[in-house]
């Protein structure tokens, strides 16, 4: 009785001591970043940023293993091809967190958690001119990403998922109707199937129904794809994707677009994109930087 009551006075003091840091550390900061940063301008934006900054909290202080969907020998389903959903799902209290750099001095963050078996749940935010000397625009509204894998692979039959894709491509400036140049694949289905050979080959075909946004309109989306591993840390990816036509003014026609990814150890993976190959968006193919990091809670 004497060792249990020692215990719990220890616990109490390590709870009141923990309770009193963040009352008088973290959440001033936290009530001074979101209250002092004039550029989130919405209520969506602030709890956006509230999230990101929490999760990310998360991941700096994880430290069980960390996994890749690289190379030959994978540890995690792949979740994109190159700009478009997979079958893939993260597996269950897996946390991701993905870094983009894009043109137009864009930076784009994404964070998503699988909950609970063959169920994903993520949020996306952007900001154009983040990098540069542009003026910095944010989107009032974050992309979201859900998806549940209906049908896990067999020996015959690809995987199947169901999920809503609101994550565009291609940002556009500040001064620009619609936030994208490409709208998100938006409600969707898409099937994946893994072979072996000569290491590893993933094959991706999906539909989606797309969702009207400020200056586009609803449509259907389909795409193909697939990442082939080049020994044990080294993957490549390619794909294609057609957009009906009137959903994205003057871009009828075949969207490709490719990637090349590096394992860097410890959860980080890295990759170097370029989209829209046959120029059906832009005048010239987007260059793009990736960063991807997995870990488990």
């Amino acid at each position: 009785m004497t060792l249990r009551y020692c215990f719990s006075i220890l616990d109490q003091n390590a709870y009141r001591i923990t309770r009193d840091k963040v009352e008088k550390q973290v959440k001033p900061m936290m009530i001074s970043v979101l209250s002092h940063t004039s550029w989130l301008k919405s209520m969506y934006q602030r709890i956006a940023c509230a999230l990101c900054c929490c999760m990310s909290v998360g991941i700096c202080t994880t430290t069980t293993s960390a996994q890749s969907h690289v190379g030959e020998r994978p540890s995690l389903e792949t979740r994109t091809i190159v700009t478009r959903p997979t079958a893939g799902i993260l597996a269950r209290r897996a946390l991701a967190a993905d870094l983009g750099m894009l043109p137009h001095g864009a930076v784009e963050l994404s964070l998503s958690y699988a909950p609970l078996v063959n169920v994903e749940l993520g949020l996306h935010m952007y900001g154009t001119g983040v990098v540069g000397s542009g003026d910095i625009a944010f989107p009032d509204v974050p992309s979201i990403r859900l998806a549940w894998r209906v049908f896990d692979e067999t020996s015959s039959v690809p995987a199947i998922a169901l999920g809503v894709n609101t994550i565009g491509e291609f940002p556009q400036p500040s001064s620009s109707i619609s936030p994208f140049a490409l709208p998100g694949p938006g409600a969707y289905i898409a099937a994946s199937k893994h072979y072996l050979m000569l290491g590893t080959l993933d094959l991706h075909a999906g539909v989606g129904y797309v969702f009207a946004w400020p200056g586009t309109r609803e449509g259907v989306n389909i795409w193909a794809g697939a990442e082939k591993s080049l020994g044990a840390h080294f993957s490549i990816t390619a794909e294609v994707q057609y957009m009906s036509s009137g959903v994205v003014p003057n871009s009828d026609g075949i969207i490709g677009s490719a990637g090349l990814l590096a394992y860097l150890g410890r959860g980080l993976t890295i990759e170097l994109q370029a989209a829209d190959l046959f120029s059906t968006i832009a005048d010239a193919p987007e260059r793009r930087l990736q960063l991807y990091y997995v870990s488990f809670l």
